[in-house]
């Protein structure tokens, strides 16, 4: 059973993600409203939410192991704070200071790998943060 709930999670998740970019790729070809800035600030949030979900099923076993405890839901404040929020808070100033980085060590700096690391980390931890007491 346990292994049926996670590949339908996965599935499920699959079938989202590219529903999503489908959706965000027919943005950018409408013909008739112009959609520019709605299908920018679509596409960075799709992807954005693609990995971190991606991180959440990954935690998916533990989230399945205190769903059938019973008891409140609690949230673990401090590991969600340093493991979950700060991964974001990290790419978006490694972001913000990636154009003087380049500029000081005249290679180019690619940060779309580190920025999908650290998003899926931060989806990991901050469902492995949630626990029943």
């Amino acid at each position: 059973m346990k292994c049926f709930i996670a590949l339908l999670a996965w599935c499920i998740f699959f079938i989202v993600s590219n529903l999503l970019i489908n959706l965000t790729n027919r943005l950018n070809l409408s013909l008739f409203i112009s959609t520019s800035t709605i299908s920018n600030v679509l596409s960075v949030v799709t992807l954005i939410t693609i990995f971190i979900l991606f991180g959440a099923l990954l935690a998916s076993p533990h989230l399945i192991k205190q769903y059938r405890i019973y008891g409140d839901w609690k949230l673990h404040l401090s590991k969600f704070i340093w493991l979950g929020i700060s991964p974001v808070l990290l790419l978006l100033v490694l972001d913000m200071i990636k154009n003087e980085i380049n500029a000081q060590i005249l290679v180019e700096f690619d940060i779309y790998p580190l920025s999908i690391l650290l998003l899926v980390i931060c989806g990991y931890y901050s469902s492995q943060c949630l626990y029943k007491e």
